[in-house]
């Protein structure tokens, strides 16, 4: 023999209440003027800008006095042979392929001093050059002392 219970089931609907939150636009926000202030008018650099602050990167670099020698003597540290043109074009593609990177670095560390945000200190540059392997105390020309000493020419 089979046996049919009925089974009844009460649904009751809650009412929940929810606030609407409006979604953060930057178009709206503090940021709202960079897209007409700042050189690239966008919110974000554009290719074209960065190319721009990297040529002006670079020219800031060959305007150093001690640059051009210094980059002379890391590649005849490796027996290169390059000529210096030709050594001096190796390190601007380097820098370009990396300079967004490299910007990124500067502004992490120049961050960390209690100076000018714009500039890194040699306290923020020693953790640079610690934390991020630079340094190697078994090398000839590239111990903590060295890029110490690279920092301040």
């Amino acid at each position: 023999p089979r046996r049919i219970t009925k089974v009844e089931t009460v649904v009751e609907e809650e009412k929940i209440e929810r606030e609407l939150v409006e979604v953060w636009k930057i178009e709206e926000s503090s940021f709202r003027m960079r897209a007409k202030e700042a050189e690239c008018k966008s919110f974000w650099h554009t290719r074209k800008m960065e190319r721009k602050m990297t040529e002006m990167d670079w020219s800031r670099m060959m305007e150093k006095e001690k640059f051009v020698p210094m980059i002379k003597r890391s590649f005849e540290l490796v027996e290169s042979p390059l000529t210096v043109e030709e050594m001096v074009q190796a390190t601007k593609d380097a820098m370009e392929e990396f300079h967004l990177e490299m910007v990124q670095l500067f502004d992490y560390y120049s961050l960390l001093g209690s100076g000018n945000p714009y500039e890194m200190q040699l306290n923020a540059y020693s953790s640079f050059v610690e934390e991020c392997g630079v340094a190697d105390n078994s090398s000839e020309f590239c111990k903590k002392s060295d890029c110490d000493t690279m920092f301040i020419q």
